[in-house]
């Protein structure tokens, strides 16, 4: 079986351990396959054009080039090809309230067979025409495999992790509306917190410098006993991306100016009318490192439950009293931990195993009820295309690295107006579609 996965991952250096384990999952657990990960950073050779696939996967970072018009319009050119194949085509796009009717078209357009989307509700709302003609079901940001549960099979025993509180988050666009405000809301109340600073040993920022990532990430939350959460997603719906592109534009002339002075101009009373929450891989990983959530009351997907699998704070943080105490309960803390590590350990569809097997099952589905048939591939052709592949995308990276260096040097030699010029200029030529 040929299979493309198309994905759009930035620079390696930079990506997200789940992101980037999520969008190699074909290539890990489908080794009877020929596989292509491809990045779309870099040009598809029209070998893999004309291949005969009978999958293809459209990961999330691929999808998200709709939000930037010049990239997406370059993807469906680039990529009209899928359009007419007789694969089995999945979608698996991420913060799908962001330019959704775009997504929706492309879903209808491209003739996707499933869509797997991270929201658990409001299909009809995010895609109101893929949703009467194609199939949707539920997906997650992060699944686990055998790797990550072998890693956290043995996790710190509370008594001996240094760290009390723990917190790790970007602050996010005012495109996200108040729901990704809350990701810089609550670490500040924990940092201001008095008794929190006399009792408890905290290491919580949201300053850019301090992010980790990877091997960094799982040994900081693996030593540390309570960690915060904030539901991931977004409480503003921006069907096609015209609200990010107006905050983007606001700033540039205003500078850095506060969320409600961006809402009052961007986004007036269209903040909170559909909220998207879902989980996210940080509370996959709190719930098998054993480090205690302290979440903000949230369906996350409607696996975990206030009180049972996390310790539940209110959005006004009036009960934070409260929840101080509970973090003295040593026989409580200790019972959550192991009751929100069985509950996700327990759901098969959160497997990346499952998920392949799944997908897997479709295409045979759809090549069966079609009466269609492989064409046999010369493996050798295959493959050594698949190396010259991989090569491009390492000298993309290399040099493009050096461009960006180059390009940050003359920042400080030319004027604002010319290096504006001179850095699109750079970009354009070096663009891999030219």
């Amino acid at each position: 079986m040929n299979i493309l996965c198309l994905s759009r991952l930035e620079h390696p250096k930079k990506r997200f351990k789940t992101n980037n384990q999520l969008e190699n999952i074909f290539n890990k657990l489908s080794d009877k396959n020929n596989v292509i990960v491809h990045n779309s950073n870099i040009k598809l050779p029209n070998y893999f054009k004309n291949l005969d696939y009978q999958l293809i996967v459209l990961f999330s970072s691929f999808l998200s080039a709709r939000n930037d018009r010049n990239s997406f319009k370059k993807i469906l050119k680039e990529y009209d090809f899928i359009k007419n194949s007789n694969a089995y085509k999945v979608a698996m796009p991420q913060d799908d309230y962001e330019g959704s009717s775009l997504l929706d078209e492309l879903m209808c357009n491209w003739e996707i067979d499933k869509l797997f989307t991270v929201c658990p509700d409001k299909w009809d709302i995010l895609y109101p025409k893929f949703n009467c003609q194609g199939k949707i079901e539920i997906g997650y940001t992060g699944y686990i495999n055998d790797e990550i549960i072998k890693y956290w099979e043995k996790p710190k025993h509370f008594k001996d992790r240094k760290i009390d509180i723990f917190y790790r988050a970007s602050n996010l666009p005012a495109n996200y509306g108040f729901l990704g405000q809350l990701k810089k809301e609550i670490a500040e109340r924990f940092l201001n917190h008095p008794i929190l600073l006399k009792d408890f040993n905290i290491d919580i920022s949201t300053k850019k410098e301090d992010l980790l990532l990877g091997e960094d990430w799982y040994k900081r939350l693996g030593d540390s006993k309570f960690c915060l959460v904030a539901p991931s997603g977004s409480s503003l719906h921006d069907p096609k991306g015209l609200i990010r592109e107006s905050i983007i534009n606001f700033i540039k002339s205003n500078g850095s100016i506060q969320f409600k002075d961006i809402e009052n101009k961007c986004f007036k009373n269209q903040d909170k009318k559909n909220i998207f929450t879902m989980i996210s891989p940080r509370n996959i990983e709190a719930a098998l490192s054993k480090t205690v959530q302290i979440a903000l009351i949230d369906s996350y997907s409607n696996i975990m439950s206030p009180d049972v699998h996390y310790i539940p704070l209110n959005k006004d943080y009036s009960n934070i009293d409260e929840v101080i105490k509970k973090l003295k309960n040593e026989k409580l803390y200790n019972k959550i931990a192991s009751q929100c590590k069985e509950k996700f350990i327990g759901i098969k569809e959160l497997r990346e195993e499952y998920l392949v097997e799944r997908i897997l099952s479709l295409t045979i589905n759809k090549m069966n009820k079609n009466d269609l048939f492989i064409k046999k591939t010369n493996k050798i052709f295959f493959y050594f295309n698949s190396w010259i592949l991989l090569i491009k995308e390492f000298s993309y990276w290399k040099y493009y690295s050096l461009i960006i260096k180059i390009i940050k040097l003359t920042k400080f030699i030319i004027p604002k107006k010319r290096f504006d010029k001179l850095k699109n200029f750079i970009l354009n030529i070096f663009n891999p579609f030219d």
